[in-house]
């Protein structure tokens, strides 16, 4: 019963999955729903008047790493924001390690290890944007839940959950899915705590999104950011 409409693929891997959908289409559309929001589906919606349930201005507040650490509070780890090389001198001799991080990163490809990280490669980082914090990094394992978050029903589904496969102390590569029940009672109670102080920055929100964090050897949660989105391991 359902429709379907063909994207053709584009020599450009920059043209946006919106762009390439025939306009002429979207007459018989009544609204349009993004898992991943794109500027490009913004204006198509207003040029067609349509619903749409998830704006990239929304998407952008929602995965705004500042905004989420201040609800966050004590569940994540220290941090501080930070916007030239001049601020993050006294982080790079410390005996404990900070992350350097972008403010919109995702999948730890903005992410540089202070400790090891060459000057040039900050300076380059500095140069491309003023939007940075450090963080400081926490000892143990990372893990991701998957969450479909429901408002009008006043819910949040947890439906998924991995052990994330980091590569070089920063990149996510990957994960291994394991059981729910192996989320054990103390972290579930941490997880509900979470998400109930991301509550807050969602509002309105209705779809997935992930939240990737560590998990110590006393059991201490520790968030890393939440992706606002359909992300990899959904």
């Amino acid at each position: 019963d359902n429709g379907y409409v063909v994207a053709l693929k584009s020599h450009d891997p920059r043209i946006s999955l919106v762009e390439r959908v025939p306009p002429d289409i979207l007459e018989s559309f009544s609204a349009i729903w993004m898992s991943v929001p794109h500027p490009a589906a913004d204006i198509l919606a207003n040029r067609y008047n349509l619903p749409l349930n998830f704006s990239f201005v929304d998407f952008k507040t929602y995965n705004d790493k500042y905004a989420q650490k201040k609800v966050l509070g004590d569940l994540t780890p220290e941090w501080k924001t930070v916007s030239s090389k001049l601020d993050i001198r006294s982080y790079r001799g410390k005996k404990s390690i900070w992350f350097l991080k972008q403010r919109y990163g995702s999948g730890g490809w903005q992410v540089l290890d202070l400790a090891h990280t060459k000057e040039s490669d900050i300076d380059r980082a500095f140069l491309r944007s003023d939007d940075w914090f450090v963080e400081q990094k926490i000892q143990g394992n990372v893990y991701s839940i998957q969450c479909l978050r429901l408002p009008r029903e006043n819910k949040t589904i947890i439906f998924g959950f991995v052990r994330q496969l980091i590569e070089d102390g920063t990149h996510f590569v990957g994960g291994r899915i394991l059981p729910l029940a192996e989320v054990e009672n103390l972290v579930q109670e941490q997880l509900q705590q979470i998400i109930n102080r991301l509550d807050e920055l969602l509002k309105d929100y209705e779809g997935f999104y992930g939240i990737d964090f560590i998990v110590t050897d006393a059991k201490k949660l520790y968030v890393l950011e939440a992706n606002v989105r359909m992300t990899a391991m959904t």
